[in-house]
């Protein structure tokens, strides 16, 4: 089944032969090498690379406000109506998965015998 490629005003779709959008909209900007970029596009038409994403304040006052409002969201969740909130998010959370898989595979290591894996193990 061949495809030939239609471009939209940024990046391109795939299309088969009848007609039928087969991928999601890429990025298409111009790459170092000159070709365009296949990361896939998000709603402003660039991938995170080309402008699709915010990397953060840049200003001093932007820093100042971006500070004051994670100030304000960890005070919001310290209230005590949010502590479910915060005990769902402790289980589900990526880093507590993350250090569990550390420590099983470190407990794995200590009972082969690795005294370096104990002393890390012991230090958790």
């Amino acid at each position: 089944m061949t495809s030939t490629r239609s471009t939209r005003s940024r990046g391109t779709w795939s299309v088969d032969v009848a007609g039928r959008r087969r991928t999601r909209p890429r990025c298409g900007a111009r790459t170092r090498k000159g070709t365009p970029c296949r990361c896939k596009a998000l709603a402003t038409g660039r991938c995170k690379l080309h402008g699709g994403m915010s990397t953060g304040p840049k200003t001093e006052a932007g820093r100042r406000q971006s500070a004051k409002n994670l100030e304000a969201a960890r005070r919001a969740l310290a209230k005590p109506e949010h502590a479910a909130t915060r005990s769902e998010a402790a289980r589900k959370g990526w880093a507590t998965r993350r250090r569990d898989a550390r420590r099983l595979q470190l407990a794995r290591l200590a009972d082969a015998g690795d005294p370096l894996a104990l002393l890390l193990l012991a230090s958790m």
